[in-house]
């Protein structure tokens, strides 16, 4: 398969993987399809390659949606954590 690209992507391609963010264009390009079919899609299964490390991102990224999903809460009181309040009879 060959692949064309604009040289601005290729510039982008070539920063990233001299970065060491990938290790190949391969790497890459599975990265980059994973990441959209999550975005998009509910795959049944990983995409062959990927590797756990999508995995891990995902669910830190599920996680932190999760704890967002929650009201705050205000913290207690200084006087509802004093020693005096946990011990009353004293």
């Amino acid at each position: 398969m060959t692949i064309d690209i604009t040289p601005g992507a290729e510039r982008v391609v070539r920063e990233e993987l001299r970065n060491g963010h990938f290790q190949s264009f391969n790497d890459l390009i599975m990265s980059s399809v994973q990441a959209w079919r999550e975005r998009n899609m509910q795959p049944e299964r990983p995409l062959e390659g990927a590797g756990p490390v999508t995995n891990r991102k995902r669910r830190a990224r599920e996680f932190v949606e999760w704890a967002n999903s929650h009201p705050d809460t205000p913290p207690p009181s200084d006087e509802a954590i004093s020693r005096a309040s946990l011990n009353p009879d004293r």
